[in-house]
């Protein structure tokens, strides 16, 4: 992995945590929307196994614990405007399958190119899409009302905190 900066390297790191309570396995699938320009990825995914040679500051060790402390279906309301048996159509970055709407949520968080998500459920009546999660772009064509799905967009950057 050359020419990757260390931020690169950090948001790798943080989705890989997310995938590997995913995976649960030694090998873990990664989207390109983490791969470094010109990496050749080209859209596939690949899988990286984990290695013993990162070197983390001791703040992105801390970022990394409280990501990971999180339950599976917490959503940082303060973060997200949540729409429950909602969909949002259109506009894929990446898609995964998640242990929960919270690990969906945060995997969005981390990823700058995210500005909204899309996430079935464990009942969703179509089997092959319960717990996927889809990380979109600005580019939703449609939001649809659509029993099964929970969506989230990221609130406006612009807003003054709350406090």
């Amino acid at each position: 992995m050359s020419n990757v900066s260390r931020r690169e390297l950090f948001k790798g790191i943080t989705v890989f945590t997310i995938a590997v309570g995913v995976a649960g396995g030694s090998l873990i699938a990664v989207s390109n929307s983490i791969a470094p320009q010109g990496s050749g990825v080209g859209g596939q995914l690949m899988a990286i196994a984990p290695s013993d040679g990162w070197i983390l500051t001791d703040d992105e060790r801390a970022m990394l614990a409280a990501l990971e402390a999180r339950q599976p279906d917490y959503v940082d309301e303060a973060v997200f405007e949540v729409h429950k048996d909602t969909d949002y159509y259109g506009g894929d970055l990446a898609a995964f399958r998640a242990r929960g709407v919270g690990d969906c949520a945060t995997a969005c968080e981390t990823d700058p190119n995210c500005s909204q998500y899309t996430y079935a459920r464990v009942d969703h009546e179509v089997k092959a899409k319960r717990k996927m999660c889809w990380l979109k772009t600005s580019d939703v064509k449609e939001t649809r009302k659509s029993a099964g799905y929970w969506s989230g967009r990221k609130k406006a950057l612009s807003q003054p905190p709350v406090g």
